[in-house]
């Protein structure tokens, strides 16, 4: 964005993704992705679930609410790369035995972008495959 007080938002949610809804995937998908691959012990598997649940539950609800006052991350009236980054991580999370089925805002939010995103659909025929097969 060009003004710089939306850029700053931009720079906020891409560099808050990272700390915190990335932070909580990764705990799941490592205690319950890599774990029999790594061969955590039954302590360090129940440690990360309970560390990714703990930070997805905030993440997620921290951003239910931000969605609630805005179309975007970031507020404003247009899509950002924020936007684009925190998706990405969002819809990835079945992946790693996650939901964000409760919290409407997120589900209106992806919506939205499924359908201002042209290559949404084709971007994410993959994962839409994978996850069906496994039924989620």
């Amino acid at each position: 964005p060009n003004d710089i007080k939306q850029r700053a938002r931009v720079d906020y949610w891409l560099d808050w993704h990272h700390m915190n809804l990335r932070h909580g995937s990764m705990c799941l998908i490592r205690a319950n992705l890599l774990a029999p691959i790594k061969k955590y012990s039954q302590q360090t598997i129940d440690e990360l679930r309970k560390e990714g649940d703990a930070v997805l539950k905030s993440s997620l609800s921290f951003m239910e609410e931000a969605m609630s006052k805005n179309n975007y991350i970031a507020g404003g009236n247009q899509l950002s790369i924020a936007d684009i980054a925190l998706a990405c991580e969002v819809i990835m999370l079945p992946i790693a035995d996650a939901s964000y089925k409760a919290y409407p805002n997120i589900e209106a939010w992806l919506k939205r972008l499924s359908t201002e995103i042209k290559c949404w659909y084709q971007v994410n025929a993959k994962l839409d495959q994978f996850l069906a097969s496994k039924g989620k």
